[in-house]
């Protein structure tokens, strides 16, 4: 781990097997005056690099088909510029955590829709996407679209899409429908917020949905979900209850 305190230890590290850097010690403006360093230490180590957590744009900057070890990414951008680069070169990644932000001028749901089929043997993915302006918001052509490009994730265990700034109106239907596609998946989380003032509401055809779409392999399920949004979370229980063994199960209002 990269942190605030030894940024001048870069010179002198090659051959990394893990490499983090975390947004929460380093801001984007030392991030951006290390730049060339991080690129010089990411080129030193991009035979042996097995595990890369980054923020910023850092990364894109770099030639990723180098990264021939590498089998766990993590990126927080507000701009995922080069995420084409990570489907095209990056075949060998296992799991691949993706944060950003809502935009125009954010391509992530380009890229994904154009690559549906990429990372065939990706086994843990986890997305998290949100906006701050109340006129950029998710569609349902977004959603539709992630869920097209979870489905064909075959070997997927682990799946956690959070932060996931929901309007009311979109739903996560068609996410709900993937889950009974992915026949390994063994960890699921599902945590949408609401774009407005309001919580996000599970209906009780989502309910429904997603009692059906449980796959039997389940071991542990997070379920997020306002106080204002389940007016009744026996019912929550009782539904996930009849779907996996008792011992398997969290209470998804008490999580």
């Amino acid at each position: 781990r990269i942190d605030a305190i030894t940024p001048y230890a870069l010179n002198g590290i090659a051959n990394l097997h893990t490499l983090e850097i975390h947004e929460h010690v380093w801001t984007m403006e030392q991030v951006y005056i290390r730049r060339n360093d991080i690129h010089r230490l990411l080129e030193r180590s991009s035979g042996s690099l097995s595990r890369l957590r980054i923020f910023g744009d850092t990364l894109w900057t770099h030639a990723l088909h180098s990264f021939t070890a590498l089998r766990e990414l993590e990126i927080i951008d507000v701009n995922m510029a080069g995420l084409a680069h990570v489907f095209l070169h990056c075949a060998s990644l296992r799991s691949l955590t993706l944060f950003s932000n809502y935009g125009p001028e954010n391509p992530i749901f380009t890229v994904i829709e154009a690559h549906p089929t990429a990372l065939p043997n990706l086994q843990a993915l986890k997305f998290g996407i949100g906006s701050e302006q109340a006129d950029q918001r998710i569609g349902p052509h977004d959603v539709a679209t992630l869920g097209r490009f979870i489905e064909n994730k075959k070997h997927l265990r682990m799946l956690d899409v959070l932060a996931f700034d929901v309007p009311r109106t979109v739903g996560i239907r068609p996410l709900l429908e993937t889950m009974r596609k992915l026949p390994e998946l063994e960890v699921l989380g599902i945590r949408p917020t609401s774009a407005d003032t309001t919580v996000f509401e599970w209906t009780p055809d989502d309910m429904r949905l997603l009692d059906e779409s449980i796959p039997m392999r389940l071991t542990a399920l997070l379920i997020y979900c306002e106080e204002m949004d389940i007016p009744q979370p026996a019912d929550w229980v009782d539904m996930v209850s009849l779907s996996l063994e008792p011992q398997r199960v969290h209470d998804p209002y008490f999580w």
